[in-house]
Order: C-alpha cells, then structure tokens, then sequence
C-alpha cells in the first residue's frame, strides 16, 4: 500500500520547531507521525491531514507544519498518512482520514479534547471525517481547524473564476 509520496524529499531538509519529538505510530491503515514536545498536554491531540491535492506529500513531507501545530498548541499531534491518488482512486484517502479519528477514539482519547485540522487536501479530508463522524453517530470532535480546504473541486465556486494570482494553484493546474 503507497500512502507517501517522492514529495517528501524536497521538504526533508527543513527544519522542524526545535524540541519536538517525533514517534511513527500505526494510527489507520498507512499509519502516521505523532509529535510530542516537553510540555505536551498528552490528553489533547490534534489531527493533522496534510495537503497535496490527493495525490503527493505525507506526514514526512509536512513536518514543518505538524511539528509548529504541536509547538503552538502543547498538544500532542497526529501527522496522518493516507492513501494517494491516483494509485489510490477516491474514496481511499477518506476512508484512511476516518480510520484515523477512529484510531484515536480507540486510543482512549476524549472527543472534546481532538481537534481535526488539515490545509488544502487535508482540509477537505477534516471536514469530512467530522460529517461521517456525525452520519455513522460517533462523538464530534471538539474543534476543525480548515487551512484554505479544497472544498470546490468542481471550481465552480467565484474564487476560481476571480482570483488570478494565486502562486501555488492556477486555474490551469486546477
């Protein structure tokens, strides 16, 4: 099962927030980074679902972004892998960003204390876990955090037709 990408290697030499510590741990079907700092309240976590469109980055890729969520928050964070596109056709990487909310509720944690939150891809995939959460009636988690979600995949939306300088996604690319 691939659930990383080649992606990981332009963003490997970054560096992460100082003090952080970083565990590999078996959390939905590809399994995920958690991080920890010294002053980590180990009741709260956020799940953090990183973005590239379905189909590049992993836990790896984005551990510049988890390792400051973690530092920010003092909470422990969760950098969950999933499956990608196009190896992987939809609903995969959904059904793992579930697998992962249920992982932690196995885990013992408390919903009020999760926190979902992704960026671009993986904000889409947060708002979903938390729909499919509420549809199969499991426990809301108690906050998303949506860093500019993909949520408009048909590029149906106004901000597509209007917003011409966006550096990273052309309406070419989209």
């Amino acid at each position: 099962m691939q659930c990383g990408s080649p992606f990981e290697g332009i963003n490997a030499e970054t560096p992460i927030a100082d003090g952080s510590m970083i565990e590999r741990v078996p959390a939905g079907p590809c399994g995920g980074d958690l991080t920890r700092r010294d002053d980590t309240d180990e009741s709260k976590l956020v799940i953090y679902y990183h973005g590239g469109g379905f189909f590049f980055g992993s836990s790896r890729s984005h551990r510049v972004i988890a390792t400051h969520l973690a530092r920010t928050s003092a909470a422990t964070v969760l950098a969950a892998d999933y499956r990608l596109a196009p190896e992987n056709p939809a609903p995969a990487a959904h059904d793992d960003a579930f697998a992962v909310y249920k992982w932690a509720l196995a885990q013992g944690y408390d919903p009020a204390a999760i926190a979902l939150t992704g960026d671009s891809a993986g904000g889409n995939l947060a708002l979903s876990v938390a729909v499919r959460a509420k549809k199969e009636g499991l426990p809301q988690p108690d906050t998303r955090v949506l860093m500019s979600p993909a949520l408009d995949l048909a590029s149906e939306g106004d901000s597509h037709h209007s917003v011409t300088d966006a550096p990273l996604l052309t309406p070419q690319l989209m």
